[in-house]
This record gives structure tokens, C-alpha cells and sequence, in this order.
């Protein structure tokens, strides 16, 4: 049974230990942020016409102050949108992605005419809604109603599971955590600790936030949900048994890696998701990665390097047929913000 430490809320991270185990794998819960609530004070919803939720925390939290459930609810994945449901909206719609989706659907579904969007959320935020609304006539109306507070230092389960030879890696729910977690590992000197185990991601904005180079390996989920990263856990172990079977090095390299190297002919690749390189390019597509731009459908990560500059590819590993990749020179990984998660 492969053991993780699961570093989200409590009341998530519960959730999330029970379905690990329904797939055979042994949960540690060692949550990093603590949600509290905030009074907002009276929420006016006269003028709203839709409630767009990213996050469970902040749906549950409007639903317990407001008696209203015939709003639409535009919600960020399908995790929220069955929340919605089970406390009761009845016209609830699931963007089954991030932020951006999100954005797509109620553009798609809704009337700037109509009335003000409501999004009940925490004090930090993964998204910029606002941004991605406003070009389209759309007025948006935040109200906080919980923070998520990092913890003071690191939990004490998190401090056993790291010296724990079972521990196969650590799970990450946000951008945030990624980081508080970084941080409190390194106040107490484990960092090296990090160094047999992979990082599992959410989305590749939770991958973005965290230095790889401690890392045994980094992996994302090929969808931003809990469904596609519990996928990604019980695929893990197979994955290693695959590359021990061909000849190669259980342990996948780490982006950090692929961004040290220089080559002197042709381009090099370091796949994030296949942990295969450093590669020349004429294998890079004999193992069926795509890179396809900016969107893609899994969020996979590709790290280009050649002998001029530095450069981000972006695409899934599906096993399909190599297509003609569409560079991102001169871009970095911190500038694709919109594909981050729900909300702690």
C-alpha cells in the first residue's frame, strides 16, 4: 500500500484520505492551512443574478447565511457543482475545470445585462475572475467569508511521514500550500528528506510553485480534480515498474534538471509528466508527447532547452502521435496563472 501525505484543510483532506483508501493507497493528513470563518456582514443578493463558486469552503460558508437556493450556480469543477447540489440550489452547472473555464461558461450561459455575479470566496484567491470577466460587459462581486491560515510550523504528522521509508511523496491541493509547505520543511531542516519522493499536483500552476530541484520527481494530474490526481497516485507505482522494465532509471529526472542543462546541437526536452530526459527532439516524439500551446487538455509540461534560450512547452502525453509543437519562447512558468486550481 503506497503511502502520501495529504497536505490540504482538514475537512478536504478527510475526504480525499477516504478515497485514496477506496483505491488502495494509505493517507497520511498533515493540513497545512486552517480554514476560519469571516463575518461579511448582511450579503445583498437583490441585484445578483448567478453565483459563481470556486471553491467548497466558500460555497458552504455562503450557503449557511443565506436561505435563497433558486440562484444558478456556476461552479469551478464537479466536486463543487455536487456540493451545490447536495445543500440544495437547484439550476447548478459544472465548468469541470479552473478559473478560465469557469470564465467560459458564464459567458456562455449568461447575460452581463442581467445582473451582478456573486463569488463567495476566501480571503487569497487562485484567479483573477474580475479580469477574465470584465472584457465581457460582466459586473463581479466578491464577499470573503473564510481565510485559510497557515499553520505556525510544520504538523507533527507531516514531521514523522517525511522520515517515514513508506512515504512514497506528498500531495499538493494550491499554489499556497505548495509554498507554505517549502517553507516549514526548510525551518526545520528536512528539505534533504524531499529527496527520495514525488510531488503530486493538482494542476501545473501548483507544480509552478513549488523549486523542483529537492524533489525525487514532479507530477501533475491530468485534470485539475480529485478524481484525475487519484488517478494520477495509484498510476505512480506502475510507472516506475515501467521504466525499471526498459532499462531506466526508476527515479524520473527533475525540471530542475532540464534547466541546468546546455547542449551544443540539437534541442533538448525534459518531459515533467513522463519524467523521461533529457531528450533529443526526434525522441521527445517517438514517446507521443504534444505540445500544443498554452491550453491543453491535461495541463502536461514540457521543458525545453536549447543552445540560445530557455523555453516552456506545453501539452499532454496521451500516446498518440506526435504533433507539431508550438514554441513559448521567452515564456515563463509563472505566467500561466489561469490554470490554477479551486480555491484553498
Amino acid at each position: 500500500m503506497t503511502r502520501w501525505l495529504v497536505t490540504r484543510p482538514r475537512e478536504e483532506a478527510e475526504r480525499f484520505a477516504d478515497a485514496m483508501r477506496d483505491r488502495g493507497l494509505d493517507p497520511v493528513i498533515a493540513p497545512i492551512l486552517e480554514i476560519e470563518p469571516v463575518d461579511p456582514g448582511p450579503i445583498a443578493l437583490d441585484d445578483v443574478q448567478a453565483v459563481l463558486a470556486t471553491s467548497r469552503n466558500g460555497l458552504d460558508a455562503f450557503a449557511r447565511r443565506v436561505a435563497r437556493r433558486d440562484l444558478p450556480v456556476l461552479a469551478v469543477g464537479d466536486a463543487t457543482a455536487e456540493l451545490a447540489r447536495t445543500l440544495g440550489f437547484r439550476d447548478v452547472a459544472s465548468a469541470a475545470g479552473d478559473g478560465a473555464d469557469l470564465a467560459d461558461l458564464a459567458r456562455a450561459r449568461l447575460d452581463p445585462a442581467g445582473g451582478v455575479l456573486l463569488h463567495p470566496s476566501g480571503e487569497d484567491v487562485a484567479r483573477d475572475l474580475p479580469t477574465l470577466l470584465a472584457p465581457a460587459g460582466f459586473t463581479l462581486r466578491r464577499i470573503v467569508l473564510y481565510r485559510a491560515r497557515p499553520v505556525a510550523v510544520l504538523p507533527s504528522a507531516a514531521e514523522a511521514a517525511l522520515a517515514d521509508p513508506r512515504l512514497a511523496g506528498v500531495v499538493f491541493f494550491s499554489p499556497r500550500t505548495a509554498k507554505v509547505f517549502a517553507t516549514l520543511a526548510a525551518r526545520v531542516d528536512l528539505t534533504h528528506r524531499l529527496a527520495g519522493l514525488t510531488a503530486v499536483c493538482l494542476s501545473p500552476a501548483v507544480a509552478q510553485a513549488l523549486d523542483p530541484s529537492p524533489w525525487r520527481a514532479v507530477r501533475i494530474a491530468e485534470r485539475p480534480d480529485s478524481p484525475s490526481l487519484l488517478a494520477r497516485l495509484s498510476d505512480l507505482p506502475a510507472e516506475q515498474r515501467t521504466r525499471t522494465a526498459n532499462g531506466m532509471d526508476p527515479t524520473p529526472d527533475k525540471p530542475g534538471d532540464a534547466q541546468r542543462q546546455r547542449v551544443h546541437g540539437n534541442d533538448q526536452f525534459l518531459c515533467l509528466d513522463t519524467g523521461i530526459g533529457p531528450l533529443h527532439s526526434h525522441h521527445h516524439e517517438s514517446i507521443g508527447c504534444h505540445c500544443n500551446g498554452h491550453r491543453t487538455a491535461t495541463g502536461h509540461l514540457c521543458f525545453q532547452v536549447d543552445r540560445h534560450r530557455r523555453q516552456y512547452l506545453h501539452g499532454p502525453v496521451d500516446g498518440a502521435p506526435h504533433t507539431t509543437a508550438r514554441r513559448k519562447s521567452r515564456q515563463r512558468p509563472d505566467d500561466h496563472t489561469a490554470h490554477q486550481p479551486g480555491d484553498a
